[in-house]
């Protein structure tokens, strides 16, 4: 009976593949496309301390002013939220639901991303929240979709989340100032933002490369070093072997005239001696002639 039911019955993950298979033709389209994303749209409602708002910013550069209060942080955190972040990203309320309006039970924020064409190609991720509730349901272009498949969808469109320089909240500009005192990473940081895909690829391919070179310059300097140590210990050693060479010439020939010195005594005693008989000799001839 259990397998009938579980034949019958759609587990909860297979109605949400069948809802989301194909998701939306329309953002699949403006994926595929290959222009560049900008926001050209933010609209929330009963979020924080907007009942009802939008903006439309432009392709170029956007500033938001306004005094303390006013609400200029509560657009990051909306475009947070739909991003997929959770709320620790900005540390302002424990869940998603507290981001909702206090006179109200319910809300929602919203993106568009727009691509210039002809034609213009447009796609709206939009996130429902539900007062003092975690989390909170996904829609792209009206069709609900996971987290996960959002985050994927933002990844497919080249916008780095977790990069600094492409979406930085006021409580981590600490974090970004830090970059600065590590040039390698803040410039893999902009490449990874702005740079075509597989530029980071590169660049970290090319960071191993240049640290392998680096290696292998240490490596060859280290062996250079080496190599010296042994040519000036070799030339020691010719040293050590000519100063040994001679030590063992000059003891042959000590060893050879401590061999001929009785000899030359004995020469010496005789020259002596025959010197002696010559005196005695001419000593007797004097006193025979006397």
């Amino acid at each position: 009976r259990q397998r009938q039911e579980s034949r019958l019955s759609p587990s909860p993950e297979r109605k949400r593949s069948r809802l989301n298979d194909g998701g939306s033709s329309l953002a699949s389209k403006f994926v595929t496309d290959k222009g560049k994303p900008y926001i050209s749209k933010l609209s929330c409602k009963n979020f924080m301390a907007y009942q009802e708002a939008s903006i439309n910013p432009g392709r170029g550069l956007n500033l938001l002013i306004g005094p303390n209060g006013s609400g200029k942080t509560s657009w990051i955190d909306a475009i947070g939220l739909v991003l997929g972040f959770s709320t620790k990203f900005s540390k302002r309320h424990e869940t998603e639901g507290h981001y909702v309006n206090k006179d109200a039970k319910q809300g929602h924020v919203e993106i568009t991303f727009s691509k210039p064409g002809p034609p213009r190609l447009d796609c709206t991720i939009r996130r429902d929240l539900v007062r003092e509730k975690k989390g909170g349901d996904f829609f792209v272009d009206g069709k609900p979709q996971t987290r996960d498949q959002v985050r994927d969808l933002i990844a497919r469109l080249g916008i780095v989340r977790d990069s600094p320089c492409f979406f930085l909240h006021q409580n981590k500009v600490s974090d970004f100032a830090a970059l600065s005192e590590k040039p390698p990473d803040l410039l893999r940081e902009i490449e990874r933002s702005i740079g075509p895909e597989g530029m980071t690829e590169d660049y970290d391919n090319l960071a191993t490369l240049a640290q392998s070179k680096s290696d292998m310059e240490r490596m060859h300097r280290d062996k250079q070093n080496e190599l010296n140590d042994l040519a000036a210990r070799e030339e020691q050693l010719k040293r050590d072997i000519e100063r040994h060479e001679e030590s063992c010439r000059l003891t042959k020939r000590k060893a050879l005239l401590e061999f001929k010195k009785p000899y030359i005594k004995v020469s010496e005693l005789s020259a002596a001696a025959d010197e002696a008989r010559g005196r005695q000799c001419s000593a007797r001839q004097r006193w025979e002639a006397a």
